[in-house]
């Protein structure tokens, strides 16, 4: 990827912005959270099982996309999971697109931009929570892990709303499990962003969660993520 001039938005402005709201019950813990984060790295291994990655090429064609997701989608409803209503073409579209779109930095950053924000309003999701998401590539703009910066989301669940806390423990469960795969195992490249590979891996699955979710609830994230993340750590 291109060296780019980095889009300046500060995540201390979006620290700053999250007002607080007092919601009832105590704050949501890591332990609380929904297994996703299991689920997601049992479909990774399931692919790899698969050895979805031979003669994989890049840019993924629609072909390989669709072989991707329909292993992952098959692999969860194999487990028993509500694969209800989950749209076998648009994940297709989704990983394809995101996955492809990646080689300018800059250029990719505002796609993300514009894909989370519509993503966020099929979703119900407030500004904040919105934010929270865009956040998670540009964590280089801060001096916080991918671990921290989870650390961070989780402390503001409960000055969220209800349907923003189900989407955001959703992918925080994901991003937590994808780091117990891939963190330190790929450390050994740093991108144009800074970022170490295993990072930005975490990243991709985490934000493949998101439009998940759109696509089948938290077992949608789960097949995305899943996809994501292992097409993502094939990609150049």
């Amino acid at each position: 990827m291109k060296k780019v001039l980095l889009i300046t938005s500060s995540l201390t402005l979006l620290f700053s912005s999250c007002q607080k709201q007092n919601l009832d019950g105590d704050m949501l813990k890591k332990n609380d959270l929904p297994n996703y984060g299991e689920k997601h790295n049992m479909v990774v291994n399931h692919l790899y099982n698969a050895n979805f990655q031979q003669n994989l090429t890049f840019p993924l064609s629609k072909d390989e996309s669709d072989n991707i997701i329909n292993e992952a989608h098959s692999y969860a409803s194999s487990q028993g999971w509500d694969v209800t209503g989950f749209d076998l073409g648009l994940a297709s579209d989704r990983l394809r697109d995101i996955i492809n779109n990646s080689d300018d930095t800059e250029e990719h950053l505002s796609y993300l931009d514009s894909e989370i924000e519509a993503a966020g309003e099929d979703l119900n999701l407030s500004d904040n929570a919105i934010n929270m998401i865009k956040g998670l590539y540009r964590i280089n703009e801060s001096e916080m892990s991918i671990g921290q910066y989870f650390d961070f989301m989780e402390s503001e669940l409960n000055n969220l709303s209800t349907n923003d806390q189900t989407v955001l423990q959703s992918i925080i469960s994901i991003g937590r499990g994808s780091e117990v795969l891939w963190e330190g195992a790929l450390d050994h490249y740093v991108n144009d962003l800074g970022l170490k590979r295993s990072t930005w891996v975490i990243i991709y699955d985490t934000i493949g969660g998101v439009f998940g979710f759109v696509l089948g609830g938290g077992i949608g994230s789960v097949i995305l993520g899943g996809a994501m993340s292992a097409a993502m750590n094939e990609s150049p």
